[in-house]
């Protein structure tokens, strides 16, 4: 529905033998409704012949319209040269407007009142939430002055614009457009900051100057960051983007790496916007899976083989282990040997990334996947006690003081040395990599995206 909210200035009606601005815009747009907004003055013009409803009547009776015309008393507003005055009183009006008519599309007359009430409804366009249009109509010539006091059916009879061939004078707004430009550079800051919410809210306020493959795509980073893998790739391939280059047909239901690979992207995130916090209870669930599917792809070890129970309540079960070697199965001995190694004797125990590491210890070879995931274990707990008793913001410095204990090997030494959140980040990468989660040239894909959806704005 299209609506058209208009102050009432000195050249309306008709002035010049030209629509003035408040007609010209009703007859180009032809909205289905009109709100007149009525200062004191204005007021008694239209009490003396009703001329501003009138002409409205006229023109609906010339091209066969029925304009519902809706009143606005402004009359109580006395110093009508005040800006604020005018920004606060069109709001609040506009926001019923808004509210009894939702989703309708709404022109605002910036060139009839006063100069308080077209700098208010141009402002008004350019910042506000509601889906505006500031519609501006200059002078048919140079003098722009009150119309003597004519009766308006002879102004209407000697209007030139009811004519063939009327020029339409009404503009766009260019001030609308230079905040509609400001609007988008905005939008993309909020994508390079990984801010997609913000970004989608505020490219809802701007759609009409959006292609929908725009919108889309900044929906589907959204989705994304939110872990709705499977609705990031659905709209991310509404919005045009070249499936090979963004590797979408891996994602499909129920596939544990692109889950996986999501999450460890999703921690990236947490770490490049500075959520300390977040990131480092997001730790500790990624790791017994990326263990887990470790010690089967890489080790040939399916642990599950020796667990009993369900989901998050798996256990590694000590009579499994028991059971095997009795069946003169080397691996569960090894596997047991292990975990014994680690926990004095072991007992049933919660499928975990403590359980998990020790196991890869007493199986892998490789001494850089070993001490990687040494390391990453150490790290997870000492990360999990800066979470449970840190009562004052967590910053990266705290989170290196936090893990000054980890151990890392180098030339055969023991160091103890903190772990940034990115050492943290680089060291689950290179795990997932050498579980096959993902090659190392797929961790820029947010960059990508990024890049791609800047290009539709």
């Amino acid at each position: 529905m299209r609506i058209l909210f208009s102050p009432i200035g000195l050249t309306d009606p008709i002035s010049k033998m030209h629509d003035g601005a408040m007609l010209h815009i009703t007859r180009v747009y032809s909205p289905e409704v009109v709100y007149l907004y009525f200062s004191e003055e204005m007021r008694e013009k239209q009490n003396k012949d009703q001329r501003y409803t009138k002409v409205i009547e006229l023109l609906d009776k010339k091209i066969g319209k029925n304009t519902k015309i809706e009143i606005i008393d402004g009359s109580k507003i006395e110093a009508v040269y005040k800006f604020d005055s005018y920004y606060e009183e069109f709001e609040s009006n506009l926001k019923k407007i808004r509210e009894k008519y939702p989703d309708s599309e709404i022109f605002l007359n910036t060139s009839s009142g006063t100069p308080a009430m077209k700098s208010a409804l141009q402002v008004i366009a350019a910042l506000g939430d509601g889906n505006y249009k500031a519609i501006q109509v200059p002078a048919p010539n140079k003098i722009n002055h009150e119309p003597p006091e004519i009766p308006f059916e002879k102004l209407w009879r000697e209007n030139k614009d009811n004519f063939d061939g009327y020029k339409d004078r009404t503009e766009v707004s260019t001030h609308l457009q230079l905040i509609t430009k400001f609007k988008k550079e905005i939008i993309k800051k909020h994508i390079d900051q990984y801010d997609y919410h913000a970004a989608l809210e505020l490219a809802k306020d701007i759609k009409r100057s959006l292609s929908k493959e725009a919108l889309y795509a900044i929906e589907a980073a959204k989705e994304r960051l939110s872990l709705n893998y499977m609705s990031y790739a659905k709209l991310l391939k509404k919005s045009g983007a070249d499936i090979e280059y963004f590797k979408l047909k891996k994602y499909k239901n129920n596939n544990e790496d692109i889950k996986l690979y999501e999450y460890i992207l999703s921690l990236e995130i947490k770490v490049k916007r500075e959520e300390y916090a977040d990131f480092i209870r997001g730790i500790s669930p990624i790791l017994s899976d990326i263990f887990k599917l470790y010690l089967e792809r890489k080790l040939e070890i399916n642990i599950l083989k020796y667990c009993s129970g369900s989901d998050s309540k798996l256990k590694i079960k000590d009579s499994k282990l028991k059971n095997e070697i009795s069946k003169n199965n080397k691996e569960a001995q090894i596997i047991l040997n292990s975990l014994n190694e680690e926990f004095g004797k072991f007992r049933d125990s919660l499928l975990a990334a403590s359980n998990l590491s020790a196991i890869i210890k007493g199986v892998e070879t490789n001494e850089k996947v070993k001490n990687t995931i040494i390391t990453l274990r150490q790290v997870e707990e000492n990360v999990r006690n800066i979470a449970a008793h840190q009562v004052v913001s967590i910053n990266d410095e705290k989170i290196k003081e936090g893990t000054s204990d980890s151990i890392t090997i180098q030339n055969g030494k023991l160091i103890k040395k903190g772990k940034s959140s990115k050492d943290i980040i680089d060291m689950i990468k290179f795990i997932a990599q050498e579980a096959e989660i993902s090659n190392e040239d797929e961790w820029n894909s947010y960059e990508k995206m990024n890049k791609y959806i800047k290009s539709l704005i």
